[in-house]
């Protein structure tokens, strides 16, 4: 048997472009690992694929 890759799907709304903070909810993702697109503006809602969730 080979690795097996989950990746997630997230959508959420971009909070803090600055700092690429995802809210869903009453949670706050931090999402600076990825490059976020120029055309996108503060508090639009986005999709993300993510490898990983850790929670703290």
């Amino acid at each position: 048997m080979g690795i097996v890759s989950i990746i997630y799907k997230i959508k959420g709304k971009l909070v803090d472009k600055g700092s690429k903070i995802l809210q869903i909810g009453a949670f706050k993702i931090d999402i600076s690992d990825g490059d976020i697109p120029k055309d996108i503006k503060g508090n639009e809602y986005v999709e993300v694929d993510i490898p990983r969730i850790d929670i703290y």
